[in-house]
């Protein structure tokens, strides 16, 4: 709030004619106010001779000082709170709206008018603070009212994110409230100024980052590859507030989420065309947008290659992919360039006339990329069925042997009892028998490679205990030699008892 220091209204005393001179004072409710005689007045007390000079208020004369220097002042009924200085000045002291008016100070010499000044006086009341109101539209603009309760003859100024966009007196509405609204449809959020002031006071409010829900427009879609073959796509509105996404790739529902900013991305999750759906709402409406993206190009995967028997003794050789589009395969067989095609499918094949064994160089390469794979192959061997032999140990342990007459890159697989106990290269199997208690173990074995696989039959075998038949021969042996002594012994007592007897 600012108040207008009223002896600014107090200028240097003049000499001459001033007549029909005006000033205009501002002052509020309570404040004392100078209005000063601006004119150097001739006072001679001890001789009497002083120029006179008269304040009028309105019509109303309200002091006077004579040519013989004595000062008259009248008892105006209007009000009374004001005093004549013996300079002339007048002073208000604590003052109402009642003392809002013209005054006028007239100065003669001589019977002469040499000088007149006017004060009109404006008594008015400090403007409030002002109240700020942000209503939102259901189109997503607002309507912004700055609201006055009390204040004497406002001017109010509304600013919008640095642009002023009311600069004029506030219209009247209801009672002493006065109110300026204005209309904005430029999406938030906003930083809004309210300032009113009038000639004694000023106030302002402001509030920062004010927001209203903004409808979402249509939306964009757009694509774009990725270097794996999959595609991401973006989702994204001009406009809107406190969105809600929903995306869809053929017809299967990829992201749903609120978001505060207009955009959301999302990767496709495979490669391939994709009719892509979004759409964005919020609590004011709804758009939608459905745009189809073609299959992006996808970078080869690494090679396999793949050696094949032919019956007449050559064999078939392919170099495949997984995966990738617009292949450009490149064969090099023993530093020999057979094949350099490009392909849609992800093998090829090329024909040999031995068995091998070959260098091989695939190179499989596109736009995106280039993968390679070398190798040292020859034509693998079906396997013929594999002959199982298994035998016990007198250290308890079984041991088997898978064998195969003919085969190459043989894999070994051994079953014990119906369960699968080891997969490798080795055709040699070796168990502790102790770790079976039901006695009989059954035995099987199966031999594959790329190209062809066999089974073995299921061998039964009882190893029993090693130590079992010496234990039954110790025991056998051992009751024998006991039942010679004893008849020995028996022998020898009868003779020589009898021996006693004839003695």
């Amino acid at each position: 709030m600012w108040c207008l220091c009223v002896l600014c209204v107090l200028l240097s005393p003049i000499q001459g004619q001033d007549t029909g001179g005006h000033t205009d004072v501002f002052s509020s409710p309570g404040s004392d106010v100078l209005l000063p005689l601006r004119y150097n007045l001739t006072i001679d007390k001890d001789n009497k001779k002083c120029d006179q000079f008269i304040w009028r208020y309105n019509s109303f004369q309200i002091s006077r000082q004579r040519t013989d220097c004595y000062l008259n002042v009248y008892n105006y009924t209007g009000f009374s709170n004001y005093k004549i200085w013996e300079g002339g000045n007048l002073t208000l002291r604590n003052i109402t709206r009642n003392n809002s008016g013209n005054y006028t100070v007239i100065v003669r010499k001589g019977g002469d008018e040499v000088f007149t000044h006017n004060y009109n006086l404006h008594v008015q009341d400090p403007v409030s603070v002002p109240l700020l109101y942000v209503s939102c539209l259901p189109d997503g603009g607002s309507n912004i009212s700055c609201r006055i309760i009390t204040g004497s003859d406002p001017s109010v100024s509304i600013t919008v994110n640095g642009d002023l966009l009311v600069n004029s007196p506030s219209s009247r509405t209801t009672g002493d409230v006065n109110e300026v609204s204005v209309l904005v449809d430029s999406p938030g959020p906003w930083d809004i100024t309210c300032s009113v002031r009038n000639r004694v006071s000023d106030n302002e409010t402001r509030k920062t980052g004010e927001n209203c829900p903004v409808p979402p427009s249509v939306p964009v879609l757009v694509g774009w590859c990725l270097h794996d073959g999959r595609q991401e796509v973006s989702c994204s509105v001009e406009y809107g507030s406190d969105l809600i996404f929903s995306l869809s790739g053929n017809r299967t529902l990829l992201e749903n989420v609120r978001k505060y900013h207009k955009r959301v991305n999302v990767t496709l999750p495979s490669s391939g065309s994709w009719d892509v759906h979004c759409s964005v709402r919020n609590n004011l409406g709804m758009k939608n947008k459905t745009e189809t993206f073609q299959a992006c190009p996808v970078p080869p995967s690494h090679p396999v290659l793949k050696v094949s028997c032919l019956q007449d003794g050559g064999s078939e050789l392919s170099c495949s992919v997984e995966k990738g589009t617009g292949l450009v395969f490149s064969l090099t067989v023993n530093g020999e360039s057979l094949k350099n095609v490009t392909k849609q499918e992800k093998s090829i094949n090329v024909i040999l006339s031995s068995s091998g064994p070959w260098d091989i160089h695939c190179s499989v390469t596109n736009n995106l990329g280039k993968e390679n794979k070398t190798e040292t192959l020859e034509c693998s061997v079906p396997v013929s069925v594999p002959i199982l032999n298994v035998s016990c140990h007198h250290d308890g342990s079984v041991r088997g042997f898978c064998s195969v007459e003919v085969g190459t890159d043989v894999s070994y697989t051994w079953t014990v009892n119906g369960e699968i106990i080891t997969w490798n290269t080795d055709p040699n199997l070796t168990i502790n028998s102790s770790e079976f208690t039901s006695g009989a173990i059954n035995f099987s074995c199966s031999v594959e490679n790329s190209i062809s696989r066999g089974q073995s039959n299921v061998t039964n075998i009882d190893c029993g205990d090693p130590c079992s038949p010496c234990l039954r021969n110790s025991i056998i042996g051992g009751s024998v030699a006991l039942i010679v002594t004893i008849i020995a012994l028996c022998i020898a007592s009868y003779y020589m008892d009898h021996n006693r007897r004839e003695d």
